[in-house]
């Protein structure tokens, strides 16, 4: 099973009220670029040594770190 395709398994038409067929084409091509980058890299990640995955984790968490300021909710 390839990664997110439990995310695409809406039926056709599904969530489309008041949206033309070309932009739903369009919105679906994106979708699946986006699959497809994320399946090429986690292919890449397999290849990664351990010292190489730190570094793609300190990268990934400051690209994160605004989402996670935005959901923080105060104690």
């Amino acid at each position: 099973m390839r990664p997110g395709s439990a995310l695409n398994d809406k039926p056709l038409g599904a969530g489309s009220v008041g949206v033309s067929s070309s932009q739903q084409s369009l919105h679906q091509q994106q979708e699946q670029r986006n699959e497809n980058i994320l399946c090429a890299v986690l292919a890449l990640l397999k290849e990664l040594k351990e010292s190489e995955l730190e570094l793609v984790l300190r990268d990934v968490e400051k690209k994160l770190s605004p989402y996670k300021k935005q959901h923080m909710t105060p104690h």
